[in-house]
């Protein structure tokens, strides 16, 4: 009966002491963490990363180090470190699956926010939505159409689908009728578009849109900051080579 009790207060010793000895380590693998986790922030704030990226990553390590410490505690607990791997192992298979797609758009943000094939400002299209991007979030892009409304479209969407991104000009059409010859029409419009725009400017869209008997027509698309209009620069630019052309500004 002696020999029994004491057998058990030697186990329950042993087992105080694999507690003590995993909430030390577990204490001190998530002192350690936190002060890297400050260092890592501090540096990524520094070399100017994006505030979003210093939270994902921020966030990813907290993550680690909890798993680390919940095996650790596990083994110590048990005394047998290859169950402990399995379990977590099990665990972990388990929340991937039933999270998979909550991943599938995480990784998705994560991508768009490193890469940053477009940023908060710009006007994209994706699939029948289109409007300017409000923020990047972990699982969605947030867009507002022109009926100022959000929409909420998944990461792994965008990431996956053919995305238009447009820029800040307004394109403006214009319909000119020449009785010219094409190519001295079509060199003329050219000109008159290259000597209204700069050089950062998205190029002009020039086009035949109709072969009449006396004269050709062209369907002409000159982009311009918004708000702003070169209409009168660009007519004029075309007029003073193609005098007898009529020129048609077509206001949307």
């Amino acid at each position: 009966m002696r020999d029994e009790v004491v057998d058990q207060l030697g186990n329950l010793l042993e087992g105080v002491l694999s507690l003590g000895w995993a909430l030390l380590l577990a204490f001190i693998l998530i002192w350690l963490a936190r002060k890297g986790r400050r260092r890592l922030r501090r540096s990524m704030v520094s070399h100017g990363r994006d505030a979003s990226v210093v939270t994902i990553v921020d966030n990813c390590v907290r993550i680690t180090v909890l798993i680390i410490v919940a095996l650790i505690a596990f083994g110590a607990l048990t005394g047998d470190t290859s169950t402990s791997v399995t379990v977590i192992g099990l665990v972990t298979a388990a929340i991937s699956l039933s999270l998979q797609d909550v991943l599938r758009n995480f990784v998705s943000g994560l991508y768009l926010l490193i890469e940053r094939p477009f940023a908060p400002g710009d006007t994209i299209r994706v699939l029948d939505q289109s409007g300017k991007v409000e923020r990047i979030d972990i699982r969605t892009t947030v867009i507002r159409n022109r009926s100022r409304e959000e929409v909420y479209i998944p990461n792994f969407t965008v990431f996956s689908q053919v995305v238009r991104r447009q820029t800040e000009y307004e394109p403006h059409s214009y319909t000119v009728t020449s009785p010219y010859p094409v190519t001295q029409t079509y060199d003329a419009i050219w000109d008159a578009a290259r000597s209204v725009q700069g050089e950062n400017d998205p190029k002009a869209a020039v086009q035949i849109a109709a072969a009449l008997e006396d004269s050709v027509e062209f369907d002409v698309i000159i982009w311009d900051p918004p708000g702003m209009t070169r209409s009168d620069a660009f007519i004029a630019a075309v007029k003073s080579t193609l005098e007898k052309a009529s020129i048609r500004y077509n206001k949307p």
